[in-house]
């Protein structure tokens, strides 16, 4: 979720209409620079924002992407987050398009078990 900023669930930025439009997918992703001082504390405030807009959204299937990992010194490890939700935790970076096709894995995966689930009857 590219945009999310704190008190958007209460008007702040693109406000509820950017919440409103997120609110048709089946897959969030909560993008979190790899390079943030405090990646934890990022995922726990995007969280905190879909919740305050809606239980519905923030009970959707999720997964986080750490993006802009080129910027980790090298030697140092990208971040893992205890984000126990999320069903996945994947790196990226665009400038090197390391990871890109493992995140479309992951989305494929998601999508795909998600419909699987739509369809069974009960």
């Amino acid at each position: 979720i590219p945009g999310l900023i704190e008190g958007a669930a209460e008007g702040r930025g693109l406000g509820d209409r950017f919440l409103r439009h997120i609110e048709r997918t089946r897959v969030l992703a909560y993008l979190i620079p790899a390079d943030a001082e405090d990646p934890a504390a990022v995922y726990r405030l995007l969280r905190a924002e879909i919740t305050a807009y809606s239980e519905e959204l923030a009970r959707k299937p999720h997964m986080v992407v750490f993006t802009k990992t080129d910027l980790v010194p090298e030697g140092e490890p990208v971040p893992v987050i205890d984000a126990h939700d999320a069903l996945a935790q994947v790196s990226v970076s665009s400038v090197t398009h390391t990871g890109l096709e493992e995140l479309k894995e992951e989305f494929w995966k998601l999508i795909h078990n998600r419909e699987k689930m739509n369809e069974q009857p009960g």
